[in-house]
Order: structure tokens, then sequence, then C-alpha cells
């Protein structure tokens, strides 16, 4: 009604078409075009019946009803989605994939059902019909920390506690390492409880695949850094992990929240809300063939959707060439010798043998180095007088022979 009275009023020349354009909120080029229309019209009779222009501008906006009127009203559009392409989206949702978010639900539609919607169609969707909540209002404003330029330079490393295969299995961690620069997951690993032995067995397994890296990024857990005082200054003390990264030289980062690592805890959002539905979906419900799963079907996945490439071309990790990785990540604790030449650690007895450099080590103080694959060295100086498998026997020349046989080194 206001387009057919303001039209009506330039027509008859209360007006100008320059004041139709404020008044009805449309640009320049669509008032040219609705003059046009109006000009095919006969309207010349009307205008000689009626001198008072206000009564012409009325009766020429009772004309210019049906000129004015959009034709696509009513119309069904030729793109629009059929109702049973509807009824297999909300199917789908409601069936097998209701615990899906958005994101993750409209892949699964693309990939495996070949519906190839825009995910903004299926998000207003699942929204409009109740199957997906709105996303919350934003937090306070924050400064986003602009990437590392290049791989290598820093790593983020947390572990997050989640029933991953349903509440009757009860909850496990999950220990993620991924790089800064791309967001590339380099290790995951479902464990009982994250732990100083759980996260070094992640972090030699990026040295041994990777390489040296520059920086470590994490929280304040125990395992970690020690904190007498919550949000004060950090003591790294005896800590193996902050022992392990000095020996090799490997900055660490303490992050004081959550926020201060948002990269990183978006990330593991992320996992959180795909990875126990692909779990799910996948049938599977024992913890070795998770692992199978995230390391073999997950990351390779992952890492194809989110990485992106880094600033800068090259890398920044070092090969390890001349360090012995498994010394450099074992756990070390200090020990007393007894008088017989043995060490009680644990509740477990070793038996150091004889050695060439001295008649007896009783009393000294020794250094038990514990392997993460269970092996156990005893050092007194720079000599290792005693070796024990995981299985707590003496390491003989027997025993390395089928260990190396059999891959380790």
């Amino acid at each position: 009604m206001r387009m057919q009275d303001a039209v009506g009023k330039a027509m008859a020349g209360l007006i100008t078409w320059k004041e139709v354009e404020h008044i009805c909120g449309v640009t320049p080029r669509h008032v040219r075009r609705l003059r046009a229309k109006c000009r095919l019209e006969n309207f010349v009779s009307l205008q000689k019946q009626f001198s008072d222009k206000r009564k012409l501008a009325e009766r020429l906006g009772l004309r210019l009803h049906e000129v004015l009127r959009d034709k696509r009203a009513g119309r069904l559009m030729p793109k629009q989605v059929d109702a049973e392409t509807v009824r297999e989206i909300m199917h789908l949702r409601q069936s097998r994939y209701y615990d899906f978010n958005v994101k993750h639900f409209h892949e699964k539609l693309v990939e495996k059902h070949k519906i190839s919607l825009s995910y903004t169609y299926v998000k207003t969707l699942l929204q409009t019909t109740g199957l997906a909540d709105k996303a919350p209002a934003k937090g306070k404003h924050r400064r986003q920390r602009q990437r590392r330029p290049r791989v290598g330079m820093m790593l983020h490393i947390d572990g997050s506690e989640y029933a991953w295969l349903g509440p009757e299995m009860g909850k496990r961690d999950l220990i993620y390492i991924l790089d800064d620069a791309t967001g590339e997951a380099l290790f995951g690993e479902f464990v009982p409880e994250e732990s100083t032995k759980s996260c070094l067995v992640g972090l030699q397994h990026v040295l041994k695949t990777k390489g040296l890296f520059s920086e470590l990024y994490n929280d304040r857990g125990s395992h970690f850094i020690r904190t007498p005082k919550a949000g004060g200054p950090v003591e790294e003390g005896s800590v193996q992990i902050a022992r392990v990264l000095r020996g090799l030289r490997i900055g660490a980062i303490y992050a004081r929240s959550p926020q201060a690592r948002g990269r990183g805890e978006r990330a593991f959002r992320t996992v959180q809300g795909r990875l126990p539905q692909e779990l799910r979906d996948a049938g599977i419900r024992d913890w070795d063939e998770a692992n199978r799963y995230l390391r073999e079907v997950f990351i390779p996945d992952f890492n194809s959707k989110f990485a992106v490439d880094p600033q800068e071309p090259g890398s920044a990790f070092i090969p390890t060439v001349g360090i012995n990785i498994e010394r450099a990540c074992a756990l070390e604790h200090s020990v007393s010798v007894y008088a017989d030449n043995t060490v009680r650690w644990h509740r477990r007895t070793f038996q150091i043998p004889e050695h060439s450099s001295r008649p007896s080590f009783a009393k000294c103080k020794a250094l038990l180095v514990e392997y993460l694959d269970g092996r156990i060295d005893i050092e007194y100086g720079p000599l290792t007088i005693a070796r024990f498998d995981d299985a707590g026997k003496p390491y003989t020349a027997e025993t390395r022979r089928k260990a190396v046989a059999g891959g380790r080194k």
C-alpha cells in the first residue's frame, strides 16, 4: 500500500521520484524500473478526468495494484527443496545422527547420503524444527593470538575426560597433541587417566616421528608443573615432564586460564563434538579398537578438514640425530643401593650384578631410569650398572638381541 500510494503521488506530480526512493526504501534502479512499468499503462484518460491532483493520485494508486504486484507470489520456487528430502533429513537427524553437531551432521549428509544442500539451509531447518539448539551468546571480547608462522614452533597438548564410548563404558582421558601453525593433530590416544607417563608417551611419539620442536603449550596440571599458589608463579622443581623439556631444550608455556589456550580448547571441543558420535556410528565398543579408529580414521579425516596451511614454508622441527629419545623421555627416580647391592622401588627388588668399575655399590646414590615401555635401567654417574626388561628380569645380551629383532632400538 505504501508503494502504491507513493508511486501514484509521483505520477500525479505531488512528489518527486527521488522522494519515492526514501519513502519506499528502494534503490534508484528499482524506482526507474517501476517508472518504466507505469509508463506502459494508459493513464492519460485518468489524468484528463481529474483536475485535482490528490484525487488523481488516489485513483492511480488503485489502478497500480496489478502493475506493482509481485508476480512471484503463490508460485513455487524452482530450486525449492522437495518435501521428501526434508523428511529424509529430519528422519536421519532423529534416528541416526541425533547427537552430531550441525556441521558434522551436514558433512555426513553430503558424504554418506549424497544430499548436497547448503550448510545454512540444513542449520536453519534443524533450528526451526527444534532438532538443533541455537548457539549461545558470545562472551566478552578477547584478542586473538596469531598462529606461529611455521610448523614445529609450538605444539598444544591436553587431556579431555569424557564418556567416549557411551556412559555404560565409563570415562577415559584422550591425550591429544596438535601443531599451532596448522592445527594438524600429531597424536591421539585414549588412556585410563591423564598422567605424566601418558603425556610423555605422546611427546615421545611426536619426537620420533617429527623431531624436536620449539615450545609446548599446556595447562598447569600437576604433572606439567607445580603451582604453590593459585594464579601465582610456577615451580618446575623435580617435575618429570619439565625435566624432560629442559633436557631437550624445549620451551614450556603454562596457560593461566582455558581462554589463554583458546585455539587448543576449540580444537579439543571439536573433537569431543565429533569423535563419540563417529565411534557410536561405527559400532565400536572396545578401547583398543577405539584407539585404532582414532589413529587410522579420525585423525587423518580431522586433519584433512580442519588443518590450514602455515603462514611460512619450511619446518621448525629439528631431526633427532644422535639423541636417544627413549632415554630422554624416561622417568628418573633417585634411589639408594642397599648393602646387598639391591635397589628396592615400588615393592620390587632389583639386584645389581658385579661391575668392573668398583667391587660394590652399597650405600651409593643411584638413578633408577624407568622407560615408557616398562624397562628399567640403574645408572651410577655416567655408568649403566644394571638393566631389566619390562617384567623385571635382568636385561641380558639375548634379551637385547630379541628386542632389536622385534624392532626396539
